[in-house]
């Protein structure tokens, strides 16, 4: 986001479709309906089953630090993979490239690195939460204990949300 906001003229360098003519492939062979169809209904589907998934780590919050980052990933994972997995789907079955609709696509691309970024984040905490209560509760409450886990995570947001204003990963039906 850094790019397209403050830097426009490097993001029209580097994101600019001027080399390519997106009617030099037909529409048609850029369509990929089953795979779009594929990546649609298992987004859906992934959708669906996360929704008990995220009741059941709700229930239990209150017990163990351990759920609440849980509940923090799912969150993301939700967003990640229900927005990765539409618009993939739905970008394969019309045939549409980065360059039909590069602005959007672009910050779809900066939505998915902060998910990813995030979520890979949260869980490394969640592995050294899981590590320190194994050693010792008293332990893990005076590191994880009261404000100090939402302290972590807002740092956490903080930070891969300015990483991912910096890098941006966009969406290619093509590789």
């Amino acid at each position: 986001m850094d790019l397209y906001f403050f830097h426009h003229d490097e993001y029209e360098r580097l994101y600019n479709c001027s080399l390519y003519n997106i009617d030099q492939i037909p529409i048609e062979k850029r369509q990929h309906k089953i795979l779009g169809f594929f990546f649609f209904i298992l987004s859906t589907i992934y959708g669906i089953l996360y929704i008990p998934c995220m009741i059941s780590i709700c229930k239990r919050m209150a017990k163990s630090t351990c759920y609440k980052i849980m509940f923090v990933m799912g969150v993301l994972d939700m967003a990640a993979v229900i927005v990765v997995g539409l618009l993939t789907g739905y970008f394969g079955y019309f045939g549409y490239v980065f360059c039909s609709s590069p602005k959007f696509i672009y910050f779809v691309g900066v939505h998915n690195f902060f998910c990813w970024a995030t979520e890979t984040t949260m869980e490394g905490i969640l592995a050294i939460n899981r590590c320190i209560e194994l050693l010792s509760s008293e332990l893990a409450k005076k590191i994880f204990g009261g404000l100090k886990l939402r302290l972590y995570m807002k740092k956490i947001f903080l930070l891969t949300f300015f990483a991912s204003s910096e890098w941006s990963i966009t969406i290619r039906i093509h590789y």
